[in-house]
């Protein structure tokens, strides 16, 4: 697994708890296809896009899983953490 001084590469499988996820690509921005996807989605704030990642999640554990249950999170060079739940869009 990665970390903010080494994060892992595109491409890796990173594993925690009872997923396995692979980050196959990031648009960090993409606010023309979120905003495309549904007219009801507001715009980003002044100053912020909207960003994409294509991912691959993978439930490992016993019974079933949720991919609810996974969350993502973007470090931005000032080590501010902006995460998946910080704006919900369809």
């Amino acid at each position: 697994m990665g970390t903010r001084s080494n994060p892992a590469a595109i491409g890796a499988q990173i594993q925690g708890g009872s997923y396995t996820i692979t980050i196959n690509s990031v648009n960090l921005d993409d606010t023309s296809a979120v905003m495309a996807a549904n007219p009801f989605n507001a715009a980003p704030d002044d100053g912020t896009t909207y960003a994409l990642i294509n991912a691959t999640v993978t439930y490992t554990g016993k019974d079933s899983g949720n991919v609810g249950d996974v969350g993502f999170a973007y470090v931005t060079s000032s080590g501010n953490v902006i995460d998946s739940s910080d704006a919900f869009v369809v």
